[in-house]
C-alpha cells in the first residue's frame, strides 16, 4: 500500500508509512541572497571610522600582517587561542575592513554596541554556506543575548532549503540555513527565541522554528524547556497552513514515545473524541496520534469507529493497523473483542504477533514499527516461508529480553511500548 496521502487539507494514514510527506505545490519565489548588502556593510562601517580626509572612495592601501593593527574601533576581539586561524590578507576599501575572499571578518567590530556588532555578524551569517558559519557563530555566542535577538529578528535569513521547492524529505533543523545554526548553538538559552518564532512568528517563521525545534528537541536535556516546545508544536498541529501542520508533526516525531509527549496526546484525544471540534480537526488529531504511536489511545479509537461519518471510521481503520500491526477491518466488534485479549499486552509484543499475520501488508507494517521501536534491523521479506518470519520473531524477541536487562536513561520513557490503562 502506498504512504500517507493528502486530500486538500485532510489526510489519511496509511500504516506502512511513517514520515510525513505530504504534496508541496511548486511555486516561483524570489531566490534568496546568497550574499550581503555591501552597500549597508559600508555604510555602517564608515560611521564607525570614516575615511581619512584625501582619501578618495576608490583608493586601496593594503594591510599585511606585518603593518600595524586596525585602529581601536575597528579591532578585533581577541580570539581563543584554541580558536586563532591564521592571519589572511585584509583589504581596505574606503573604510571598509574585508577579508581577502570578500567576506566581513568574523570578528568585526562596529565600535562598542553590542547590537551593531550582532547585525555584523548575522550580515556575515547571511554570506555563508553549510561548514562556513562556525567563526561568526562564535562571535555572536560571545556577544551574548543582544546577538540572540538579533538573530530571532533576522530568521530564517539566508535559506539552505527552501519550503516552496519540491522535496520529498525534510532536513534535520541545523540544515534549513546558518541562522537556524546560530540559534541551536544557544541551547536552552535559545528556546524562548523558538517559542516566540513558533506561536507568533510569520509563516515562515513559524514553519522553520518547527523544524529547528525538532533538533533542539532532541538535544535538550532541560525538561521543562522540552515541555515548553512540545506545547508550542502541539498547538500548530491546527495551523491554517497545511505545510506547518506538518513539519510540527515531523518535529514532534523527534521525540516519539517519550514522557515530554504525555501532555499533548492527552490532549489530542481530547480533541479527537470531542463533539466541539469540526470533521477535519478530528481527523488531524486522529492522524497525529497515529503517527506518534500512541498505543494508548487504542481504545478511544477503537470506541470512535461507531462514528457516523466514514471519513473518520476509516481514518480510525488505518490508525488502529499501524498502532496494533492488526487488521479487523472498521468493525468495531471485532476490534473490541480483540482488545479484551490483547489489550494488556504490551506494544511489542503486538508487532511481534503481527509477523505471523496472514497479510503481507500487516507483516511490512509489523516488521517497520519493530524496527522504529528497537532500532534494530534484521531483514524480513514479508512474503518469505513461516518458517523465516518465525526466526526473525525469535531474534526480535530475544533483542527485547537483553534490552530489558540493561539500564535504562531516566529521562526516556518508552510510553508507546507500554499496555494502556484506559
Amino acid at each position: 500500500m502506498a504512504g500517507d496521502e493528502k486530500d486538500g487539507s485532510v489526510y489519511s494514514l496509511k500504516g506502512e508509512q511513517s514520515e510525513v510527506l505530504g504534496r508541496v505545490d511548486i511555486i516561483s519565489v524570489p531566490t534568496p541572497k546568497s550574499g550581503i548588502d555591501r552597500a549597508e556593510v559600508r555604510e555602517k562601517l564608515e560611521e564607525a571610522d570614516p575615511p581619512a580626509a584625501g582619501v578618495k572612495e576608490s583608493s586601496v592601501r593594503r594591510r599585511r600582517s606585518s603593518m600595524p593593527s586596525p585602529s581601536p574601533d575597528l579591532r578585533a576581539e581577541p580570539a581563543d587561542s584554541a580558536d586563532a586561524a591564521p592571519r589572511e590578507e585584509v583589504v581596505r576599501v574606503a573604510g571598509e575592513m574585508i577579508s581577502a575572499v570578500g567576506l566581513p571578518t568574523p570578528e568585526l567590530m562596529l565600535g562598542p554596541d553590542p547590537t551593531m556588532r550582532a547585525r555584523a555578524a548575522v550580515d556575515g551569517l547571511n554570506a555563508c554556506g553549510p561548514g562556513d558559519e562556525e567563526p561568526f557563530v562564535r562571535t555572536l555566542l560571545r556577544l551574548g543575548p543582544p546577538a540572540l535577538l538579533v538573530v530571532e529578528q533576522e530568521f530564517p535569513g539566508l535559506l539552505w532549503f527552501n519550503r516552496h521547492l519540491a522535496h520529498r524529505k525534510l532536513p534535520e533543523g541545523k540544515n534549513v540555513g546558518p541562522l537556524a545554526r546560530a540559534l541551536l548553538a544557544f541551547g536552552v538559552d535559545g528556546v524562548p527565541s523558538l517559542l516566540r518564532l513558533v506561536l507568533g512568528g510569520t509563516a515562515d517563521q513559524r514553519y522553520y522554528g518547527a523544524l529547528v525545534s525538532g533538533d533542539a528537541l532532541e538535544d535538550l536535556r532541560d525538561e521543562r524547556s522540552r515541555g515548553q516546545l512540545v506545547e508550542a508544536l502541539g498547538a500548530l498541529l491546527l495551523d491554517s497552513d497545511t505545510q506547518i501542520r506538518d513539519v510540527a508533526l515531523h518535529a514532534l516525531t523527534r521525540v516519539q514515545g517519550q514522557a515530554c509527549l504525555d501532555p499533548l496526546v492527552t490532549r489530542l484525544i481530547r480533541e479527537a473524541t470531542s463533539g466541539e471540534m469540526d470533521l477535519t480537526e478530528r481527523v488531524a488529531a486522529l492522524r497525529a496520534l497515529g503517527v506518534l504511536r500512541a498505543s494508548r489511545a487504542t481504545p478511544v479509537v477503537i470506541e470512535m469507529l461507531e462514528f457516523a461519518d466514514p471519513t473518520v471510521r476509516d481514518a480510525c481503520w488505518r490508525v488502529l493497523r499501524v498502532l496494533t500491526a492488526e487488521d479487523k477491518g472498521p468493525q468495531k466488534k471485532k476490534w473490541s473483542a480483540w482488545w479484551r485479549k490483547h489489550g494488556g499486552r504490551p506494544r511489542r509484543e503486538w508487532l511481534m504477533d503481527g509477523l505471523m499475520h496472514k497479510s503481507a501488508d500487516v507483516r511490512k507494517i509489523a516488521h517497520r514499527e519493530l524496527r522504529r521501536l528497537s532500532g534494530y534491523h534484521v531483514d524480513f521479506d514479508p512474503a518469505g516461508s513461516r518458517g523465516e518470519r518465525k526466526r526473525v520473531q525469535r531474534l526480535y524477541k530475544d533483542w527485547f529480553e537483553v534490552t530489558a536487562a540493561a539500564p535504562k536513561d531516566p529521562a526516556l520513557k518508552v510510553a508507546e511500548d507500554a499496555p494502556s490503562s484506559e
